[in-house]
């Protein structure tokens, strides 16, 4: 957990603590881990706490929780008034983890930042293989093994199938392997669920970008399997969502070029792909095409 040292954070000791959160376990629909750390105790407030006294275990051995209820009570009272002061702005993630997960393409504004600490609430403890095999899932899919990663994914979907995540996932293993029907299947379920859980949940820039995605490819789909309205409809919601994405413009002008009648069109969505990235060869290169076209 990165930590953010606060220099008016003191603990009940008066000893001077370090404030850390993380907020990853929620994308599993966990208790977000909030800390409190000063040079004797560590306390993690979650949904199953935990109290360390770290001069005398330093390995952070013997849980103290059940030893120290007021203790507890009072760092549980403070990590709560410097979550209620902070600024939705200044929350942080956990980079590391972040960094792993967005690299495989999945951890896309699912952690909630909102997320208050519940005993109600999943411990972040009691999910670990659960972590560790949607993460095998993104792996296998950033690796080609496209049946290892769907057979992963329907199990763990079947454990927790509140895990709707896994549609999408389920959805891009098929787009991969041209399998545009049933991907478009996959895509709608998740977009229904999200929709339905959030409102559409379009908390953020990643939020975004993570709806534009699907939207996008749904597009392609749908104009693999030839179906040219349905195709348009999703790339033009994929840009309403991301415009300043080079490639959904290209997308999209690379479907209005095949239509007769609307090259102009093409024209000016692709100088808009290239207004974003003026490097962007294929842009670049069926614009010239269509305008040599043109005469």
């Amino acid at each position: 957990m990165p930590g953010r040292p606060r220099g008016d954070l003191e603990t009940p000791d008066r000893e001077r603590s370090v404030y850390c959160e993380s907020y990853t376990p929620t994308k599993l629909g966990c208790s977000p881990l909030l800390a409190l750390v000063s040079a004797r105790w560590k306390y993690i407030h979650t949904a199953k706490p935990e109290l360390y006294d770290l001069v005398a275990d330093p390995k952070e051995r013997n849980n103290r929780v059940n030893a120290e209820p007021r203790r507890v009570a009072r760092l549980a009272e403070e990590v709560e008034r410097v979550v209620a002061e902070a600024s939705p702005g200044t929350r942080l993630v956990d980079p590391e983890a972040e960094k792993h997960l967005l690299a495989l393409g999945y951890l896309k504004g699912e952690i909630d930042e909102e997320a208050a600490v519940s005993p109600s609430m999943r411990d972040a403890k009691d999910t670990l293989q659960e972590f560790n095999k949607l993460r095998d899932v993104a792996d296998h899919i950033r690796r080609g093994k496209y049946e290892t990663a769907r057979r992963f994914a329907r199990e763990l979907l079947a454990a927790r199938p509140d895990l709707i995540d896994l549609h999408r996932m389920i959805g891009d293993i098929a787009f991969y392997q041209k399998g545009y029907a049933a991907s478009i299947v996959k895509y709608e379920l998740y977009l229904r669920l999200v929709e339905a859980g959030a409102g559409l949940g379009l908390k953020g820039d990643r939020e975004r970008r993570r709806f534009a995605d699907v939207h996008q490819r749904k597009g392609v789909a749908h104009a693999e399997l030839g179906q040219v309205a349905a195709a348009e409809s999703e790339l033009r919601r994929a840009i309403s969502l991301h415009p300043e994405l080079a490639p959904m413009h290209y997308n999209l002008g690379q479907l209005l070029a095949d239509q007769p009648g609307r090259e102009e069109e093409a024209r000016a969505v692709l100088r808009e792909a290239l207004r974003l990235d003026p490097d962007y060869a294929r842009a670049k290169a069926l614009l010239e095409k269509l305008e040599t076209d043109a005469g």
